[in-house]
């Protein structure tokens, strides 16, 4: 570590939080020719670096990587692309699985994707004549057609020499022209500007409440139907998850892009003190230095031998999404104490302008891909990947891979057997409180998995199991989703992305707020005129996907510290 070492604490710029955002400010300012000779260090809370981007590999399924957080990204995501490129790793195709073996199971009513497009069937939702045969996509893009069709919004898109054409969408670019000026003119908003408006608000008025539900319960995600900023939602359920989207994946997992960019970055050599990742290291305080020529210094905790030690730096990148924000600002003291007081407030009213969205996963692991046993409605064809919906709390399953035992010579299977947000983030939540000590916990047993049964003595994997009732209620729910016995599984895995530090899996911009602006502060002065930056996916306008979190650092190291376009002509955003 750096703390004791005569001449070794003084940064230019220190970078709060080893996730993506953190990995790749880090990476880039070491190794751009103009900004290389910095000094610089990040320093992460937690003993792992990756932040949301958490790969794992279960007991049994070794040779199939699986996710715990994000998994997946899209072709036109630039500067994905170009980390992925630069260390040569090896992409796949996402497996989303075909609408014939895709199952919906919804208001007791099972069925399959391909089935919204048969003429006679009839979803359990009592939606408008008008909307009957639509799927979700298609009422996502039907909402999106009847707003751009206003008048008022035609000569919003003429002014910017734009035309929508129906069932088409913009590029972002397009998108950011218009955002902020577009307006709803119609039901009791109207006349509002679109960022003024709720999307909850937006689909009641114009869908209507039953229309709501199906959007809410049959996209698969209750964060696509928050109560978000409308201009910010309209162009992300037409683009991010809307029909013919083709996701992209890593051979060997997704976190590759963060372990590389460490990989990029760290420096092991442990004479140079400089392009170091110190892990287990939590931010105190951060306050004007007055005890040498740097701008600030920083209290930080190592948590391996609880001692509080100093940095200094001229530039802080706070890496950070919104709870984790939340949880330094009362730290952050610069300048008097009358000033400091001031700053910690609008900083609070800053990062309040987005809301964090709770996520849960559950992995399991079985001795059979059971799924592939599956009778799936009006078809002969069987459940190779792809992913299943349901009202219930579990909300989707993704089917990952097998792999033969070795020892057996039976193919094993892994799933992702709950992806969960918002609402229904709260019916896990009572199973996996650790319980009273004093009553031993029984009521929360973790699961034990197949590999620790057959040898007690075997070190633990380096991820949490599943508490025992969690995954009684989670084959439950696949039981009844599938229509079939779920075997017990052989292992399991489980994050519950809302708790501290993380406070939700992905974010969303709240209404009323004008987000080019906001985004702008975030990058640039979240706290008034101090050399502090905050970048991730939370402040950008591709919340929820990595791309988002480093456009955001792209944009503050271009700007801020005058690096060189990785991407060059690349559209990093607002």
């Amino acid at each position: 570590m750096m703390r004791g070492k005569k001449g070794l604490v003084e940064l230019d710029v220190a970078i709060i939080g080893a996730g993506v955002s953190g990995l790749y400010t880090g990476w880039r300012l070491k190794t751009d020719s103009k900004t290389q000779n910095l000094k610089t260090a990040i320093f992460e809370m937690s003993a792992r670096v990756g932040g949301r981007l958490y790969t794992i590999r279960m007991h049994g399924v070794e040779n199939v990587p699986v996710e715990l957080g994000g998994m997946r990204f899209m072709a036109h995501q630039k500067l994905v692309e170009k980390v992925i490129e630069t260390f040569n790793l090896e992409v796949k195709t996402f497996p989303m699985g075909k609408p014939e073996t895709n199952l919906f199971y919804l208001r007791g009513k099972r069925f399959t994707e391909a089935d919204w497009e048969k003429n006679k069937f009839k979803h359990p939702f009592n939606v408008k004549i008008a909307n009957k045969g639509k799927t979700p996509d298609e009422l996502f893009q039907t909402l999106v057609d009847n707003v751009l069709a206003g008048p008022k919004n035609k000569d919003i898109l003429r002014g910017e020499k734009l035309k929508h054409h129906p069932g088409r969408t913009f590029t972002r670019k397009q998108w950011d022209k218009i955002k902020s000026k577009l307006v709803y003119e119609g039901g009791p908003d109207h006349g509002n500007r679109l960022e003024n408006i709720g999307f909850w608000n937006l689909i009641r008025n114009e869908i209507s409440s039953e229309g709501y539900e199906l959007l809410a319960q049959a996209g698969g995600y209750y964060s696509n139907t928050l109560n978000w900023n409308a201009a910010e939602a309209l162009p992300y359920v037409v683009g991010d998850f809307a029909g013919p989207v083709q996701y992209k994946t890593l051979t060997e997992g997704f976190d590759q892009i963060a372990r590389k960019l460490y990989g990029g970055y760290h420096n092991t050599d442990p004479n140079t003190p400089y392009h170091k990742v110190h892990t287990q290291t939590k931010l105190q305080k951060i306050e004007t230095n007055t005890r040498n020529r740097r701008r600030y210094q920083l209290t930080l905790l190592d948590g391996t031998s609880n001692e509080n030690f100093q940095v200094y730096a001229d530039k802080i990148v706070l890496a950070m999404p919104r709870r984790s924000l939340e949880l330094i600002a009362g730290g952050i003291q610069v300048g008097s104490q009358d000033q400091w007081e001031t700053l910690q407030k609008g900083f609070r009213d800053n990062i309040r302008c987005v809301i964090g969205e709770p996520s849960f996963k559950l992995l399991m692991a079985f001795d059979t891909p059971w799924w592939k046993k599956v009778k799936v409605p009006r078809t002969s064809k069987k459940i190779e990947n792809g992913r299943a919906i349901t009202d219930m709390a579990m909300r989707q399953c993704y089917y990952f891979g097998t792999q033969k035992d070795p020892g057996t010579g039976n193919e094993n299977g892994v799933m992702l057997a709950s992806y969960n947000d918002m609402r229904t983030v709260a019916f896990w939540k009572p199973l996996e409180n650790i319980g009273n000590p004093s009553e031993g916990n029984q009521f929360f047993k973790l699961f034990e998995p197949a590999y620790r049964r057959q040898n007690p003595s075997e070190d633990p994997k380096d991820y949490e199991q599943a508490p025992q009732r969690m995954v009684h209620h989670a084959l439950d729910q696949l039981g009844d989703l599938h229509n079939f016995q779920v075997p017990t599984p052989i292992d399991t895995a489980y994050f519950n992305w809302n708790d501290d530090p993380y406070g939700g899996g992905y974010h969303a911009w709240k209404a009323n707020y004008n987000v080019a602006s906001m985004m702008r502060k975030m990058r640039h002065n979240p706290v008034g005129s101090e050399a502090i930056y905050v970048c991730g996916e939370a402040y950008s306008d591709q919340q929820g996907w990595v791309e988002g979190a480093l456009c955001i650092a792209e944009k503050i190291l271009i700007d801020n510290f005058g690096t060189t376009a990785l991407v060059p002509g690349y559209y990093l955003g607002r």
